[in-house]
């Protein structure tokens, strides 16, 4: 029998949505791995302000740059959306020897 096979990209965009869980994860939340994880579920209740934007930037690139190392992140993006009680983020990377930025976009529910 023949295996089906997923093409490269398709296969790194989902490791990449799994990266994108693991913002979510707080430390300490998985047992026996408690260096997974950020800081980002906290901080998405803090005050909206520049200081809070900054510091979900930072946790974002950090999180991303420590857990995936397929990936250079070149640029994060945030918006508020409090209309729907949430925080659009924009990601844009490339993938490590590649030499095409891309990009992910995803909203993050303050629940």
């Amino acid at each position: 029998s023949e295996k089906a096979r997923i093409p490269k990209d398709q296969l790194f965009f989902l490791h990449l949505f799994v990266s994108v869980h693991l913002l979510l994860t707080q430390f300490g939340e998985r047992p026996f791995q408690d260096k997974i994880g950020s800081q980002v579920r906290m901080l998405l209740f803090e005050p909206w302000d520049p200081f809070s934007v900054d510091a979900i930037k930072s946790e974002i690139f950090n999180c991303l740059s420590r857990l995936e190392p397929r990936i250079q992140v070149t640029g994060v993006g945030l918006r508020d959306d409090s209309d729907i009680n949430s925080v659009h983020v924009s990601i844009d990377y490339k993938i490590v020897g590649e030499p095409v930025s891309q990009n992910v976009d995803f909203l993050l529910e303050k629940a």
